[in-house]
């Protein structure tokens, strides 16, 4: 990989790593629209880096880059336990809210006099 490979592709882990920091951030203050949103950038970016690795390899000695790799990891499983936590409550919410409705259709109101 020449010098210049190797510049786009330490651009690039770079920005994937903002990025799972910045939706991170986004997450732990609850703003899962924008959250989604730079997922879909980071993936955008994820797909540049495997492009390059496809093309001319990923350098495993470089220790700037598997420090890059080892955090973006790291952020991505809080980033996925956080996501994952979020859908178990909306599930919670939407069983509860039909629990609700068909407790209230069983009150029959045109009994009362």
């Amino acid at each position: 990989m020449n010098s210049k490979n190797q510049d786009v592709l330490f651009k690039a882990v770079n920005t994937a790593h903002e990025l799972a920091e910045l939706c991170l951030n986004l997450l732990e203050k609850k703003k899962y629209d924008k959250a989604l949103e730079i997922l879909n950038n980071k993936e955008r970016v994820v797909n540049i880096i495997l492009h390059l690795d496809e093309q001319y390899g990923i350098p495993k000695d470089n220790n700037q880059l598997n420090k890059l790799f080892s955090e973006i990891t790291k952020m991505d499983q809080e980033i996925f336990n956080l996501l994952t936590h979020e859908k178990l409550l909306t599930q919670n919410e939407i069983a509860k809210t039909r629990k609700n409705k068909e407790n209230f259709k069983g009150y029959n109101l045109n009994d009362l006099k």
